[in-house]
């Protein structure tokens, strides 16, 4: 009975190890990831800008983005630029549609 438990237990531990492991190399970013996030991040912060239509809570989170990669935390630095962009890219919707449709938000 000893032996199996000790064997049960063994067994056990490989497979929380196994299951550790899959889950870290999911998570796991590379710089070159978190590099092009970032640069992106900024492109398209750039060109809100250009348009007319920055939003104040994109700049914080493409400055912590490049912080964050200088201090090699891909992670965070990869999630911080995909905020920056998705807000980028809803602040050139934004400007499109008002570019679009002016006239009908003059007042009548």
């Amino acid at each position: 009975m000893k032996v199996l438990f000790n064997n049960s237990r063994a067994v056990l531990i490989c497979i929380l190890l196994i299951l550790a492991s899959f889950s870290s190399i999911a998570k796991s970013v590379t710089q070159a990831q978190a590099k092009a996030a970032t640069e992106e991040a900024h492109n398209l912060w750039q060109q809100s800008i250009a348009a007319g239509h920055e939003w104040s809570t994109i700049k914080p989170l493409v400055v912590q983005s490049k912080k964050n990669l200088t201090a090699k935390l891909y992670f965070s630095a990869l999630s911080l630029a995909e905020q920056a962009i998705s807000q980028s890219k809803q602040a050139l919707i934004q400007a499109e549609h008002e570019k679009i449709n002016w006239l009908n938000n003059l007042p009548k």
